[in-house]
């Protein structure tokens, strides 16, 4: 999965304009949920991940790390949601994921997660 990071943080930086540090702290978000995903056996690329892994992943986050405010759940699944509308729109097999996550937001489906 780093190199699909490293092309979108490339993407937010260049293409889109992003001040380096909103794009290290997207990436980081990012990473998180890959080290969740790896540390608890579920898969890390991208076309296996699930919006079930994500939900796992932020109810860790509030059960186990009781001092993660809502707010910062809330900006986690942002970078998280960015992330997998990218991939969808590079069409590396996560529009299951980026439509269940825009659903999840109130998003049309269609809409979902793009800028």
């Amino acid at each position: 999965m780093r190199e699909y990071i490293d092309r979108w943080a490339h993407y937010r930086r260049v293409i889109q304009g992003n001040a380096s540090t909103t794009v290290h702290a997207y990436v980081l978000r990012v990473q998180q949920l890959t080290r969740y995903l790896a540390d608890t056996g579920r898969a890390t690329e991208p076309d296996e991940v699930t919006s079930g892994d994500i939900a796992a992943w932020l109810t860790w986050l509030y059960e186990e790390r009781r001092n993660t405010s809502n707010a910062t759940r809330a900006s986690k699944l942002s970078a998280v949601r960015d992330f997998f509308a990218w991939l969808a729109a590079q069409g590396l097999h996560a529009d299951r994921v980026h439509r269940d996550l825009g659903a999840a937001a109130g998003e049309p489906a269609e809409r979902a997660g793009h800028p």
